[in-house]
């Protein structure tokens, strides 16, 4: 292109740099002057200066955190339809969790179950073709068949099942259909187990289970998980500390805390690196569970302040060591337990292609 500033390079790639008469752009300066002002200095001074600019870069990062998680995160004052949607999938899914337990409390979830009336009641008509909407429909339904024909104990269970019929009245009888609970066999593949056996689990068992999941990727190949296995008087206090268990982490043999050591990760960029790394180690550890026949089901660590400090007040892992979830873990019978239906949206819902050539072109291969 006739007066370009670029020219190509020697080996004839791609990539242009800029020709000696050309002014270097702003970051270049600068990342050079930095160059040749840490080339001048000693060294223990150059690495104190990035301590101070890393302690005040990783406060301007989380409030940078801070302010989007506060414009976006679905309050319930909240009422857009997506933050609706967000509060439909998670009271759904308690019910029936609920309904998954080992003895399912007649009548529980009192709170949950108004909450959802209320907000099919209010907003169904905004909610149309909502597969959250259909979820909670299904977890109600499955609700009201649990508790047919049993002795309702006073007036406002009576009311509360009554107007939960009248909410679901008139609606196609298959929409939810899927939710409550289904048999292990039913739902296949790896699913939440909450209907442990009382019976120990083999060491070997879980050694081979982290030997699979240490495949898992991570930043540089750090490889900062830890996996803490607790069973006994330590394992129910630790889950005294985590909201999502009762009913049934008791009944779990086995607690797996896993954690990630902080000490690994280098700047303050990678201050959610722990998370992410630690989620996918995870993930390969429920899935290597699976495979040897144990049952599993992760128990999220959204803890409190007073929550995490008690946690390492009990100096069960290393001060370092941030929790990234609880897993309780065991034997099960594959043939008679039922879990969580969970029903998963459409995949459409999820991927989005952004190609020029649209989803087709990206598919196929197609030049543009």
């Amino acid at each position: 292109m006739s007066g370009s500033t670029f020219q190509r390079r020697g080996d004839g790639a791609d990539e242009r740099t800029p020709t000696s008469t050309e002014p270097l752009p702003d970051a270049t300066r600068a990342k050079r002057l930095r160059g040749s002002i840490k080339r001048r200095l000693p060294r223990r001074v150059v690495l104190v200066l990035r301590f101070c600019f890393d302690q005040l870069e990783l406060v301007r990062c989380f409030l940078h955190d801070y302010r989007r998680y506060r414009r976006h995160f679905g309050h319930p004052l909240r009422r857009e339809r997506r933050y609706l949607e967000a509060h439909l999938l998670r009271d759904a899914h308690r019910i029936e969790k609920g309904l998954a337990l080992p003895a399912p409390r007649p009548f529980f979830g009192a709170e949950v179950t108004e909450r959802l009336v209320s907000i099919l009641e209010e907003h169904g008509a905004e909610l149309d073709g909502s597969h959250a909407r259909d979820f909670a429909q299904g977890a109600l339904r499955a609700y009201l068949d649990y508790h047919e024909g049993r002795d309702v104990p006073d007036d406002g269970h009576a009311r509360r099942l009554e107007t939960m019929a009248t909410v679901l009245q008139g609606g196609d009888a298959a929409v939810g259909a899927p939710s409550g609970i289904v048999s292990v066999a039913a739902r296949g593949g790896r699913t939440s187990v909450r209907r442990f056996a009382r019976r120990p689990v083999a060491p070997t068992l879980l050694r081979a289970a982290v030997a699979r999941a240490i495949q898992a990727p991570s930043v540089c190949n750090r490889q900062h998980w830890r996996v803490h296995l607790f069973d006994g008087a330590t394992k129910r206090r630790l889950l005294t500390l985590q909201n999502g268990n009762t009913g049934f982490g008791d009944d779990a043999p086995v607690l797996a805390v896993i954690t990630s050591r902080l000490s690994s990760f280098l700047t303050p960029y990678e201050r959610y690196q722990q998370y992410v790394d630690g989620g996918m180690f995870a993930m390969c550890f429920l899935e290597a569970l699976h495979a040897s026949g144990l049952g599993a089901c992760p128990l999220n660590w959204s803890a409190s302040v007073e929550q995490d400090r008690a946690f390492h007040a009990l100096h069960v892992v290393p001060p370092e060591e941030s929790v990234i979830m609880y897993v309780v873990l065991g034997h099960y019978d594959r043939e008679a337990a039922v879990v969580a239906a969970s029903p998963r949206m459409p995949v459409e819902n999820f991927v989005r292609f952004h190609g020029e050539t649209g989803a087709e072109g990206m598919v196929s291969g197609k030049p543009e």
